[in-house]
């Protein structure tokens, strides 16, 4: 035999064995798809929100007293009963996760936070650096609540400024910062078969 044979019959070979036991491709896609929409997925599936963002931390890491800032989106999308929901969004309440005051934040108005302190003559406080986790929720119009986290690295030396910040999704149900008072429901990135 050929050297063109042999590699043909492998390849089909392996085009049988990586369809197992379904006829083709399509037949196993549509069943994970019916899977995923009926709920009998594994609690355990992902889908992803496409990089669609709800917010922007802007920087999300900074050097001791310097000011971030907070831009919310109109809309929230989430991922439900193997769907796509997008829901206008009422307002997002802050937790920055320094001991703060929460910040209620209407979309298209940007919110201000400063992560330490520092004077004019030049100390500052905390006088080293801290990853802070806070949350934020979205109250849309719908009455219902997603809650995410988000980090912001605050640094005192070019090392640590290297430790990044940002979005962080959980998978579990997050409870609403106080004050935001909805619905709480899993946030977007990912498909919940038994939310309700």
């Amino acid at each position: 035999m050929g050297k063109l044979k042999v590699q043909q019959i492998a390849f089909i070979c392996l085009a049988l064995v990586s369809m197992g036991s379904y006829g083709s491709p399509i037949e196993r896609i549509s069943d994970q798809a019916n899977a995923l929409a009926s709920g009998t997925a594994s609690s355990k599936e992902v889908v992803q929100n496409g990089g669609q963002r709800p917010f922007m931390l802007t920087p999300n890491n900074g050097y001791v007293g310097l000011e971030t800032r907070l831009d919310v989106s109109m809309t929230y999308t989430s991922f439900e009963h193997g769907g796509q929901n997008v829901r206008q969004v009422e307002k997002a309440v802050v937790d920055w996760g320094d001991g703060s005051n929460a910040t209620t934040v209407t979309p298209g108005t940007p919110a201000y936070h400063t992560y330490g302190h520092r004077t004019k003559e030049g100390s500052i406080t905390p006088n080293g650096s801290v990853v802070y986790t806070g949350r934020i929720t979205f109250v849309t119009t719908s009455g219902d609540a997603y809650t995410e986290r988000f980090q912001y690295s605050m640094w005192n030396n070019f090392l640590d400024s290297l430790v990044p910040g940002g979005r962080v999704l959980p998978n579990q149900l997050l409870p609403s910062v106080n004050g935001a008072g909805s619905r709480d429901k899993l946030p977007s990135g990912f498909f919940d078969r038994n939310n309700k």
